[in-house]
């Protein structure tokens, strides 16, 4: 198995996805799947961080599932951070917004895990400040 998927705080406010070494598209739907039901498991809003740093490539095969992503988008999705995402992945990032808007409305691309929870946390004081 390609990926790894763990909660990054007591929360549950944040899932880091964790892809490794030569990850593959059904290491990504399976990931995906599992994402889909710890998100549906709470109420609140859940960040995610997808964690690319521990991988070799992005498969080129990604833009064929990313229907599937698309419908398999929770109600309480926040934001996504992509983290050391090599240049193919970034160069697909494009055409995936066309196929799956919902799924990747909200990702950013960052190089490092600090620069991710710092975002995080900023867009959750952000929200936190926002009148009801």
């Amino acid at each position: 198995m390609g990926f790894i998927t763990t909660w990054e705080n007591d929360e549950k406010t944040i899932l880091r996805q964790i892809y490794t070494d030569r990850w593959t598209v059904d290491d990504f739907l399976a990931c995906t799947d599992r994402t889909y039901r710890l998100l549906k498991s709470v109420p609140h809003t859940v960040h995610i961080i997808i964690d690319l740093s521990q991988a070799v490539r992005t498969p080129s095969n990604i833009l064929s599932v990313m229907r599937h992503v698309e419908q398999h988008v929770n109600e309480n999705l926040g934001l996504i951070a992509v983290v050391s995402a090599d240049d193919f992945a970034k160069e697909v990032f494009m055409p995936a917004k066309r196929i799956a808007p919902n799924a990747t409305r909200n990702m950013i691309f960052l190089e490092t895990l600090p620069e991710a929870y710092a975002r995080l946390m900023a867009y959750h004081s952000e929200a936190n400040l926002m009148p009801s």
